[in-house]
């Protein structure tokens, strides 16, 4: 009876043993494969379509980060969230031809100075570049791009943004504590700006273009020297979605279609 007993249990821990290595094997066997062209680590996406690239070979900085235009035949279509973090990646990135979404905290405290490219970017997400060293950003082509809340917040170093093409919407506080940006062109065709969108940077004069239906307030706290403003809509006619207080918090001058005020 004995013998029968440990039998048994010599069967029961086998089978147990069986099937978690089996598990195991699935586990393994579904992970999401990785690929690299040399320099950076490419993930296929969802569909299988096209690629994400998610962060650099070894974890080591390059002086350029190229992000391929294709991989493997397939377009290389995002940088993924947290890729670049933490002083890892280039000083000069170059973005592929296909990238259309920059994933959260992506290059967050890096040590990234130089941002190009001309491609249908539609997604700089939260906090991407937040904290970077980045002095200037010139991207071209954007389709009906979103920057999202603190994308570009606290970058210190930050000087020269050109962005042309489509943009859609620019995210609460996402140019906050840029010190040394002192001018950005908004595109036309740009829907919002989010609350403290400028704040504490060093613009003196912009214009927000007449598509602007929605402004939050305080977009240029905090801004020591004064600040003009060109609008495109009448003195006491300002749009239903722009917040009252939107000038306030700085030393602004509105100029609108027929005159001047000064808000303090």
């Amino acid at each position: 009876m004995r013998k029968l007993v440990f039998a048994a249990c010599l069967i029961l821990l086998f089978c147990s043993l069986f099937l978690v290595s089996c598990g195991a094997a699935m586990d393994f066997e579904f992970k999401t494969p990785m690929y690299t062209n040399g320099q950076v680590v490419l993930t296929p996406t969802e569909d299988a379509s096209a690629y994400t690239c998610t962060g650099l070979v070894d974890n080591t900085s390059v002086g350029i980060l190229m992000i391929p235009d294709y991989f493997w035949g397939k377009p290389v279509v995002a940088i993924g969230r947290h890729a670049f973090p933490n002083g890892r990646g280039s000083q000069r990135v170059i973005l592929g031809e296909n990238i259309r979404t920059i994933g959260e905290n992506a290059f967050l405290y890096g040590e990234v100075t130089s941002l190009e490219g001309a491609c249908p970017l539609e997604l700089i997400d939260s906090s991407a570049f937040a904290g970077s060293g980045l002095v200037s950003v010139s991207l071209y082509n954007v389709n009906g791009l979103v920057i999202e809340d603190y994308a570009f917040a606290s970058c210190s170093s930050l000087k020269s943004v050109v962005i042309s093409g489509s943009m859609t919407s620019i995210g609460d506080s996402a140019f906050q504590d840029c010190v040394m940006l002192s001018a950005i062109i908004l595109p036309v065709g740009l829907e919002s700006i989010g609350d403290g969108a400028f704040a504490s940077t060093s613009i003196n004069s912009i214009e927000i273009p007449a598509s602007v239906t929605s402004v939050g307030p305080y977009i240029f706290e905090g801004i020591q020297g004064p600040v003009t403003v060109t609008v495109a809509w009448e003195e006491g006619d300002k749009p239903e979605g722009w917040s009252p207080f939107w000038d306030y918090g700085g030393n602004v001058t509105v100029i609108y279609g027929g005159g001047e005020e000064e808000v303090l």
